[in-house]
């Protein structure tokens, strides 16, 4: 069966209180949002309630109480310039390929935080993925870091011929432990 998409002007009177009311039957109605200009499509009957929808997001106070859609066309909506990491024209997009994520098609997110919510809930199991990958090279380049200053401090202790006894923990005064003094005493060196 197929839908008819074609679009209906509704008839539209003016509640007392200046509000717009929907009194005809459109089948699909064009209404717009007021803060991001972006046009959605809803079913004629349920444009009346569309219309009564304040802003409530407290990102936006200054939007915060006044009318959510509108029947004119409200402003020219701006498109972000991001895209989902899964896009197909992303320089990686090789690499996922090889693991099998699928192609997306969002190219117009309006921040990398956009980005990230949208990999979060559109494409799960891929995000996942990304993440444990991203955790393991952390963690490999802190294991390296680590080995590297381990290495670093041997070195200088060898150049300032501290033996690893002298490198020792010690007690709080500052003096080798008893039992370390008599291992250094003994050991030849």
């Amino acid at each position: 069966m197929t839908q008819n998409l074609g679009l209906e002007v509704p008839i539209t009177e003016a509640e007392p209180d200046g509000t717009p009311r929907v009194t005809g039957s459109a089948k699909v109605v064009a209404v717009w949002n007021t803060r991001t200009h972006e046009e959605l499509r809803f079913l004629g009957w349920n444009v009346p309630n569309a219309l009564k929808k304040k802003h409530k997001d407290p990102a936006y106070p200054e939007w915060v109480g006044k009318p959510l859609f509108s029947l004119k066309k409200t402003g020219e909506r701006v498109l972000g310039t991001y895209k989902c990491l899964l896009n197909p024209s992303q320089l990686w997009r090789a690499e996922y390929e090889r693991q099998g994520f699928p192609a997306c098609p969002a190219s117009h997110l309006a921040s990398e935080e956009q980005v990230r919510l949208h990999m979060r809930s559109k494409h799960k199991s891929e995000w996942a993925r990304l993440e444990d990958d991203r955790k393991e090279r952390e963690r490999q380049e802190d294991r390296d870091l680590a080995r590297k200053q381990i290495e670093a401090m041997a070195a200088i202790a060898d150049r300032n011929g501290h033996s690893e006894a002298a490198l020792a923990p010690r007690n709080r005064g500052g003096r080798p432990r008893k039992n370390q003094a008599a291992e250094m005493q003994s050991s030849p060196e």
